[in-house]
């Protein structure tokens, strides 16, 4: 991706070839081709040019059909990126003419879609189609160079037809591609689409980010064309989110990355940017000739869809209706013709109303020309209807007004916004009286006197207010009331006409549009607002959990073990995490992953011994189609999903001798092969592994490999055991305490000092995690608000201090003579005690006792049969 460095080096290389004579003749021209190549990502398409003809003319010269077809390949793309889709064409056919001579699928796969790229730019979307399937066909195999490109022109294609979620789909899988490619280059070309398909849906905020993340991706290489592309995206993206300001910078971006590039159709685009602009200065005379020279130069390039798009643009901001109708018209009949079945529907919509409306007379033509700039304007909800309100009294020079929403499940009414109404009494009178009849009836009513309209006779609203004339229509969202636009009268020389009443009904039609945009933009803001707030809690939560201070304890063992840590997470080397059961290996490896420079990308688990050997090959390595039975598709292993990131290996003590080599290889050169593979893979994962075991006894044993232990123990880094840092212990209790206590959502408790000498005496052979369960069981078992000695009596029996097992022995019923078989009576009496306790706090069920007391069903099944307990 760093194509500047790639330029200096191949001219280097091609000077000191040249130098080498005829011997290196072919070596010449790959250089040639090579440095065209880079000539084009930087933008300079006439050195590339230059560079792809000399190599045609050369091997036209020599009867080399592979030169040949490579380089008019070149020459096509080239003059793609300039946007001579039609001058492409003809070099792109005569390389795919020779590739099929030829029989090279892999040649005529790029030809047939370099080809694809041609037919979707000028409209031929059936043949990009056919041209891609074949292409897949030919060399779309996973793992081949050419897939991501593949699936990104898919991506484009089915963007372009209104499938949004199908082309984020495809665009996210050819990112995947290209990100393990490491293809910055159309990374950014992918994020670039992910971009575009989130903004055609109205997620602006994940569009922003594509975005971004696109424009970083070809900053970094150098790759300007790709770049200005992707500002004139943000640029409009920015006008869609009413951010005038950005959208001016974008451009300006855009403009200045443009002056050294002749890529004529995102300059063209640009033009639509730089119009809209302008129309929203209120600069009309500069919006129109801005249109009409993008429209212009569209037109040129032969590029339908994007011509359809900016018509559809330029009549929203024409303000003579047979203009802007005209421009629709237009705009529709490309989509339909295309099959942009999203951009056919959106056109075809605005297209019937201004046909609505100028078959009713056209005597407000600029009053709706008014509130399509209102739905196009605003998406806050409160100011559209503000507006909306605003606009309907002006132009119908009404006293009093009011925007009224319905409920359609409760059937409520909701006045959303009123004009000269005194009080929310006289407003909710009206809209029961007049309103209720317009949304029930889902007919405009007017009356010239509405104090000797029968219809209103009684209502006290209309007579306390001496209501001359009234006006309510119904606003209706997809065929569905939604409430009504009320105005009125008090003046008897003022009555509502006819050519009014059609005003309003379709002033009402467009103000509809703009409350269901703004309304639905609002949720979505919100839904958004509580997603992020929700997502950076977790965020904070996670960090939480996995940074050094969850290591909890002051001992000198843990002190040492973080300074450890915030050495070796800075470096990539691989780790071998070594200690007992319980001791936390799996929280040390996901901090060092979390503090390291990797922590943007994944962490991959695997416990080794949790599957068969059969099955952890494949696990490990991935597999293709049909390597063993039930293998039914290809599946990528733990090393692919963790390249970039780190994975971690627990239990690698227990791996077979058979899987410890191909493991070796792994750790030694980051290379294997899937199972039922042939092709080498590559992964760049940083490698934790983990073991309670001696693997050094293990390998006396020859149950390991010497080999692999000394390739993974290069930073050895031993846990201490829960016995070998007592002092920690205050620290863990007061940790479980307050956690799992939330948890399990119940108030903090504490708990008795004298416990903490209780659990100091015990050896706690299961660690840390021991510790926590028992924790955790006294929790749930103990209904004081104090945890004491006696909520942890299994400890106590089981303690080195002589006190506490006295103590625990002091709480039971006097001993039996221990001659006669005491013993076994004293705990056969407290494991009945126990049994029954739980038994009565889980209401006698046996799945939620055996959970509570840690045991497995069948014994305790066993125990409640043989001490005779009746549930």
């Amino acid at each position: 991706g760093d194509f500047r460095l790639a330029e200096r080096l191949e001219r280097r290389a091609l000077a000191a070839a040249r130098r080498l004579g005829p011997a290196a003749e072919d070596l010449v021209l790959r250089l040639r081709n090579n440095l065209g190549n880079v000539r084009w990502k930087l933008g300079d398409h006439d050195a590339a040019e230059a560079a792809y003809r000399e190599n045609l003319d050369h091997c036209r010269a020599t009867h080399d059909p592979w030169g040949e077809a490579r380089a008019s390949n070149n020459l096509g793309i080239l003059a793609a990126s300039r946007g001579d889709w039609r001058a492409a064409r003809a070099p792109l056919a005569a390389s795919l003419a020779i590739t099929r001579r030829l029989g090279s699928r892999g040649e005529e796969a790029m030809a047939r879609l370099n080809l694809a790229e041609v037919d979707e730019m000028l409209g031929d979307w059936p043949r990009a189609r056919r041209q891609l399937d074949r292409a897949l066909a030919l060399g779309g195999d996973a793992g081949s160079p050419l897939r991501p490109a593949l699936l990104a022109r898919l991506a484009s294609l089915a963007r372009k037809r209104g499938e949004a979620h199908r082309a984020e789909e495809l665009a996210g899988q050819a990112l995947a591609a290209a990100g393990a490619a490491d293809d910055r280059d159309l990374a950014a070309e992918c994020h670039h689409l992910l971009g575009l398909a989130a903004k055609d849906r109205e997620d602006y905020a994940a569009a922003a980010e594509s975005f971004a993340r696109a424009a970083e991706l070809a900053a970094d290489a150098g790759t300007r064309q790709v770049l200005a592309r992707v500002r004139v995206s943000e640029a409009d993206l920015a006008l869609r989110r009413h951010d005038r300001a950005a959208a001016a910078a974008g451009a300006a971006a855009a403009r200045a990355l443009l002056a050294e590039l002749p890529d004529r159709l995102t300059a063209a685009k640009l033009l639509s940017v730089e119009a809209r602009l302008a129309a929203l200065a209120e600069d009309e005379e500069e919006a129109a000739r801005l249109f009409a020279e993008a429209a212009h130069a569209l037109e040129a390039l032969g590029t339908p869809y994007e011509l359809g798009r900016l018509l559809y643009e330029w009549g929203l901001r024409t303000w003579n209706p047979e203009l802007a109708g005209e421009r629709l018209a237009r705009a529709l009949a490309v989509f339909d013709r295309l099959g942009a079945e999203a951009e056919a529907r959106r056109a075809r919509g605005v297209v019937e109303r201004i046909a609505l409306h100028r078959g009713r007379g056209g005597a407000h033509d600029p009053v709706l020309y008014g509130v399509i700039k209102v739905v196009n304007s605003s998406l806050d909800l409160q100011e559209v209807l503000d507006r909306a309100m605003d606009l309907a009294l002006e132009h119908l020079e009404a006293e009093r007004g009011m925007i009224v929403l319905h409920d359609p499940l409760t059937r409520d009414l909701r006045i959303a916004v009123s004009r000269n109404l005194h009080g929310a009494g006289e407003a909710g009178a009206l809209s029961e009286s007049v309103v209720r009849r317009v949304i029930d009836e889902r007919a405009p009513v007017v009356a010239v006197d509405a104090l000797t309209d029968r219809r209103f006779a009684g209502a006290e609203s209309i007579v306390a207010s001496s209501i001359r004339s009234i006006l309510c229509v119904p606003l209706a969202i997809r065929d569905c009331p939604a409430g009504a636009i009320y105005v009125d009268h008090t003046r008897a020389r003022h009555v509502f006409r006819q050519d009014d009443v059609d005003f309003l009904v379709a002033f009402a039609d467009h103000a509809a549009v703009a409350i269901e945009k703004a309304r639905l933009y609002g949720e979505q803001e919100a839904a958004r607002r509580r997603l992020k707030e929700e997502n950076e809690e977790l965020r904070q939560e996670i960090l939480a959990s996995h940074h050094l201070g969850s290591l909890i304890g002051k001992s000198r063992a843990i002190e040492e073990l973080k300074r450890t840590i915030e050495r070796v997470a800075q470096s990539d080397s691989t780790v071998l995490l070594r200690g007992e059961s319980g001791t936390g290996k799996g929280l040390v490896a996901r901090i060092v992953h979390s503090i390291s420079p990797r922590r943007g990308g994944p962490f991959v688990q695997f416990n080794c011994a949790a599957l068969p050997e059969t099955l952890v090959e494949s696990e490990l390595f991935g597999h293709e189609k049909g390597a063993f039975t039930g293998a039914a598709q290809q599946k990528p292993g733990r090393f692919e999903l963790a390249h970039g990131g780190t994975i971690f290996l627990d239990e690698i003590g227990k791996v077979s001798r058979a899987v410890q080599a191909k493991l070796l290889r792994v750790v030694e050169d980051k290379e294997f092969e899937r199972v039922g593979g042939t092709r080498t893979l590559t992964s760049d994962a940083r490698i934790l592994a983990a073991t309670n075991l001696d693997l050094e006894d293990a390998i006396a044993k020859d149950e390991f490999r010497e080999d692999l232990y000394y390739r993974l123990n290069i930073i050895p880094i031993v846990l201490p055991p829960l016995r070998g840092r007592r002092e920690d212990l205050p620290w863990l209790v007061a940790h479980f305490l307050a956690r799992i206590g939330r948890d399990l959502g119940q108030p903090r408790r504490e708990i008795d000092p004298d416990v903490l000498d209780l659990f100091a005496a015990y050896p706690w052979p299961g660690n840390v995690r021991e510790l926590e369960a028992t924790i955790h069981r006294a929790l749930v078992l103990s209904t004081a608000d104090r945890l004491g000695r006696a909520d942890f009596p299994w400890i106590a029996l089981k303690s080195s201090d002589p006190a506490a097992a006295a103590a625990a022995a002091a709480a039971e019923a006097p001993l039996p003579d221990l001659a006669a078989g005491g013993y076994e009576e004293a705990l056969a009496r407290y494991d009945r005690r126990l049994l029954e306790s739980a038994l009565a706090r889980s209401g006698g069920r046996l799945r939620e006792t055996a959970r509570l007391l840690g045991i497995a069903r069948n014994t305790l099944k066993a125990k409640i049969e043989r001490y005779g307990i009746e549930r």
